[in-house]
């Protein structure tokens, strides 16, 4: 489905990544590792258009995606749930959803899909007309990740989305994820909890300084020492 080919990004002179390579099958669950400052959100924004790789290869289905704006890659079946959320905070929850069936292969399906999310996430039919902002933390994550699935994507991009939720909102979470994935989803997963992206993911990658310096089976790499050191302070 998705295949990163050898990308190299700079920031301006400063290089940020260095022939990253990663794919991610069709109905996989994969997880992108790494520490603070590795790479991992300038790897989803090369994936997602808002930045253009200055070598390599992005392809989607075996088409090449590489530098497509945002708006054609979203309307091609990638959708991204950003770090940090990005949600309007002055509009209702309802409008902030309906925000993410822009794509033309959405807009038909958009009751359809506005009622999917709120069986996903039953807590926020009930605050359906409330202002965003005024939502916990973990309810905004919720609406995030809505808001994506209302594009009806194949491919499911997460940054960071446990960030900051408490150990209850993160399970929670998590068992979402595993719920869309066993219905056919396929996913990208950028997180620092490694243990529950483990538990949840196929396959995973790790992030260092801009490089791939390890990847494998979810369970090849839950039981590596080098990762049991680094990330679960085993």
């Amino acid at each position: 489905m998705l295949r990163v080919q050898d990308i190299d990004v700079f920031y301006g002179l400063v290089p940020a990544l260095h022939g990253v390579s990663m794919e991610v099958q069709a109905g996989e669950t994969v997880c992108l590792l790494g520490p603070n400052g590795a790479g991992k959100t300038t790897t989803v924004r090369a994936i997602i258009g808002l930045l253009t790789p200055r070598a390599g290869r992005i392809s989607l289905n075996g088409s090449d995606i590489t530098g497509l704006p945002p708006h054609r890659t979203v309307g091609l079946g990638v959708s991204l749930a950003p770090e940090g959320r990005l949600l309007f905070p002055d509009m209702s929850v309802e409008e902030n959803l309906e925000l993410g069936a822009s794509p033309p292969r959405a807009r038909a399906q958009k009751r359809d899909a506005r009622e999917w999310v709120y069986a996903l996430f039953p807590r926020l039919q009930a605050r359906r007309r409330q202002p965003a902002g005024t939502l916990s933390g973990g309810e905004q994550q919720m609406v995030a990740i809505g808001r994506a699935l209302m594009a009806k994507p194949d491919l499911l991009i997460l940054d960071e989305p446990s960030l900051g939720l408490s150990p209850l909102l993160v399970q929670e979470l998590f068992r979402v994820l595993k719920t869309l994935n066993e219905g056919g989803l396929s996913i990208l997963l950028v997180e620092q909890n490694v243990v529950q992206a483990l538990k949840i993911s196929d396959r995973a990658y790790v992030l260092e300084s801009g490089k791939i310096v390890m990847q494998g089976t979810s369970a090849e790499l839950g039981s590596s020492e080098s990762i049991r050191k680094s990330y679960l302070g085993i």
